[in-house]
């Protein structure tokens, strides 16, 4: 029985970047490491060689951080599922008719068409999620996009239409019946706005820099974390939402629609309902990142050779 002994990992990361390429080739002789006194034949390329590994490797990091950004959506999509059940139940309170309320509850978690509503809310929330891991998170010192790049207005363009039909699913799925789809009346404009402020600030306020943390937590002490955390910041936003749809009700609504937007504005249905669309689009938008952080920056253990590995092993090894 023989044994050969390797290198350390703290050997090999004191080794110059042309003894790291030369030690990648496992197996050659001594002589072959030096490029002195290496005889390479005609046919071998090692630049060839070099750029093929260096083509495999990130194509195994592409694969890796593919399949955490997958793991990502299927735990956004637990959590989608969970908070459309709950918004559309709270949309169905009613302090005027609390046994009415109960009511409409039951009626709404037993019916079958809730889960057409919920497939296709959690479908879309899929969607956002995929789009913010794969065009906005990046390694930069920058905290918030840029606003002269015209990749994020495009992706801006794609948030609205997903967060209308969200919007929408959620609402009618509910059975809330003043919105009609699209800003053709006073009540959905009242509806529309704030969705349309809330995707502007979750694009261009929200902090997709991937950052390795100083210490690092599990997966699920940070997405508990990240409920907490989304409650504060998907209340504090509403703020925000609330202040521009003020704005834009007196400078837009009111020319266009006159005096009947008034009813609209101090409907407690309405505002509501508003209330509710806003922030369940701004916590959602916050899980998302959340669930790709947490997920696709995770460390990732390599496993190192032993110090002596066997050459001839004997039939008991």
């Amino acid at each position: 029985m023989s044994f050969v002994e390797h290198a350390s990992p703290y050997h090999q990361y004191q080794q110059s970047p042309s003894q790291m390429a030369a030690a990648s080739s496992i197996g050659s002789p001594p002589d072959q490491m030096n490029p002195q006194t290496s005889h390479v034949g005609p046919n071998v390329n090692p630049i060839q060689g070099t750029t093929k590994l260096s083509n495999s490797l990130n194509e195994w990091f592409e694969q890796m951080i593919e399949m955490r950004r997958l793991k990502a959506l299927l735990c956004h999509a637990a959590f989608s599922s969970a908070l459309y059940l709950l918004f559309a139940c709270v949309l169905q309170i009613s302090l005027v008719h609390p046994i009415g309320t109960i009511y409409d509850i039951l009626s709404l978690l037993s019916s079958s068409r809730t889960i057409l509503f919920l497939v296709g809310y959690v479908l879309m929330n899929t969607m956002s999620t995929y789009i913010i891991g794969r065009f906005l998170l990046r390694f930069d010192s920058e905290k918030k996009l840029s606003k002269k790049d015209w990749h994020v207005w495009c992706v801006l363009a794609g948030f609205i239409v997903l967060d209308n039909l969200k919007g929408h699913l959620l609402l009618t799925g509910s059975g809330v019946t003043f919105v009609k789809g699209i800003i053709v009346d006073a009540p959905s404009f009242i509806v529309h706005v704030p969705v349309l402020v809330a995707t502007f600030m979750n694009v261009f306020e929200c902090d997709y820099r991937l950052q390795i943390p100083a210490f690092e937590f599990g997966a699920v002490h940070q997405l508990q974390s990240a409920l907490r955390l989304g409650n504060e910041a998907a209340s504090k936003s509403l703020l925000v939402v609330g202040k521009w749809t003020v704005v834009f009700t007196f400078l837009i609504g009111l020319p266009m629609y006159g005096w009947t937007i008034f009813p609209a504005v101090f409907s407690v249905r309405i505002v509501f309902s508003t209330l509710v669309l806003a922030y369940s689009q701004a916590l959602l938008h916050y899980l998302s990142l959340k669930c790709l952080k947490a997920l696709v920056l995770q460390h990732y253990t390599f496993a190192l050779p032993p110090a002596h590995a066997v050459v001839d092993p004997t039939p008991e090894q």
